[in-house]
């Protein structure tokens, strides 16, 4: 139920982490289509991309606060099955990255399974760490290169 609605509510750094774990640590690029480009339809038609603007538009503010409630909703669902808190997740994905900082940890469902996600930075490295909700202890890493990120993130 929440697999593919909750994405969107996810931070995109956290959101990597989760694709690149559901693909078992598979990173492929992604076909791009530009707003200027053209895409083929069925039967090879062209089709014009979506241009969407609605009558009412929404301040960058509003639609933060609007996904951060989403974050808060989904995690107080979860957060009575975890037997851990997320201050003891941070600290066991601090124990596998010494000297790291956590920039954030957060409850989520991967396969039906609760852990935490924390993502970590040290140097020009950031790194995912999936810790197991119920005794602690860490069940993935993956480690990525900031610079490949931002350059990345233009992309999308």
């Amino acid at each position: 139920m929440f697999r593919s609605n909750s994405l969107h509510r996810i931070p995109r750094t956290v959101k990597l982490g989760i694709i690149v774990v559901s693909l078992g640590f598979l990173a492929w690029p992604a076909p791009m289509t530009l707003a200027h480009e053209h895409v083929s339809g069925l039967a090879g038609a062209r089709v014009e991309p979506l241009r969407i603007v609605s009558s009412v538009q929404l301040t960058q503010d509003t639609v933060a606060k609007a996904t951060q409630a989403g974050r808060d909703a989904y995690a107080n669902i979860l957060a009575p099955y975890a037997k851990i808190t997320s201050a003891a997740a941070e600290k066991a994905a601090l124990a596998r990255f010494p000297g790291a900082q956590c920039k954030n940890v957060s409850l989520h469902s991967l396969r039906q399974n609760l852990v935490y996600l924390a993502v970590l930075e040290k140097g020009d490295m950031r790194y995912l760490a999936i810790i197991d909700a119920g005794n602690g202890t860490t069940l993935a890493t993956r480690e990525m290169m900031l610079h490949r990120h931002v350059l990345r993130r233009d992309m999308w």
